[in-house]
């Protein structure tokens, strides 16, 4: 009888040790994953319970009409006029989520101090130009045959990711700048458009460097130069040399031309991209003959993320978020319901 009662208490204790010993045993297995999730998991806040707008209204300012439109078709042809149909799935995703915050963001700054050349819209965009936005319609032409085939990738692909947004110290849609190409770095947001913001700062994108269309030149005759030159300035400089009007070069770290001296005034990089309609705003400059010679590095102000680094990144394994938290940095990732 002693016996018995003693192996049915070592049966009690084995049955409580079991699950216990199962536990620790699964605890130490696991404890790598958890730290590697909780990484990730970090980034991500509450999602916002209550339903948001739906919609965007939009100023098309090639039409000057003023349009409503659903947020998912909006973003379907906003990511479609940004990037390539055959970019990597996790790029285009990335894209998705960086438009939607930029776009909530314009939204949101309407909301509380709105401007009247909006006309009460939310932003503007210029359908005709692929500027942020192209319609449906464009679309076909663009695409043709392959229309439906690309849509549908499009439509899947933000459907996985719609709603999702940035956001950073308490500001609930960060300003997600994006371009094409960078320099092989980024540049930092207050040495393009000023002003400070923690998460846009010049980041190493070393893959731009290998991008098709990543350097170019763009020649100019020096009295073309000189004529334009002397338009923006307010001066004639029709007498003078190149060798007379070029003076110092300032750069920011990433290499962007800051300001340049010219006939003893400065300006900006910025002002000479747009006088001379150069891809970017990283370039030297060169006079050969009677010929000026702008060499340019990248596409687009540099600020952000750059779309073909990020399809870069996801060729190498890096999925949307891990994209958007190089590019962006030290933010979280919240997701509305859209």
């Amino acid at each position: 009888m002693k016996q018995k009662i003693i192996l049915l208490f070592l049966f009690l204790v084995l049955m409580i040790s079991i699950p216990i010993l199962s536990k620790t045993i699964n605890a130490k297995d696991t404890i790598k994953y958890m730290q590697d999730f909780s990484d990730r998991a970090a980034f991500w806040k509450k999602p916002r319970k209550e339903p948001t707008k739906s919609e965007f209204k939009v100023l098309d300012e090639s039409k000057d009409e003023i349009l409503n439109i659903n947020v998912k078709d909006f973003l379907i042809c906003s990511v479609a006029c940004e990037m390539d149909p055959d970019f990597e799935p996790e790029a285009l995703k990335a894209q998705a989520v960086a438009a939607y915050t930029y776009f909530k963001n314009l939204q949101q700054k309407q909301k509380n101090k709105p401007t009247k050349e909006l006309r009460g819209c939310d932003f503007a965009v210029n359908s005709e130009n692929r500027i942020y936005y192209m319609t449906k319609e464009k679309l076909k032409e663009r695409w043709g045959e392959d229309f439906e085939k690309y849509y549908n990738k499009f439509e899947d692909l933000i459907d996985e990711v719609l709603g999702e947004y940035m956001q950073k110290d308490e500001q609930q849609y960060i300003e997600a700048l994006y371009f094409s190409i960078s320099s092989g770095n980024t540049e930092n947001i207050e040495d393009v458009f000023g002003g400070e913001k923690s998460y846009l700062i010049s980041v190493p994108s070393p893959y731009d460097t290998l991008a098709p269309g990543y350097l170019t030149k763009k020649e100019v005759s020096l009295q073309e130069f000189k004529e334009k030159i002397g338009e923006s300035i307010c001066r004639s400089i029709m007498g003078y040399s190149f060798d007379d009007l070029l003076g110092p070069i300032e750069r920011t770290k990433a290499g962007m031309v800051k300001a340049i001296q010219i006939n003893k005034r400065s300006i900006t990089g910025r002002e000479i991209r747009k006088i001379f309609d150069l891809r970017s705003a990283n370039f030297d400059i060169e006079q050969q003959n009677d010929k000026i010679i702008f060499t340019v590095r990248g596409y687009g102000h540099g600020v952000g993320m750059s779309q073909y680094g990020a399809n870069e990144m996801a060729k190498q394994g890096a999925d949307y978020h891990q994209i958007l938290s190089w590019y962006y940095r030290g933010v979280n990732f919240a997701k509305d319901n859209v």
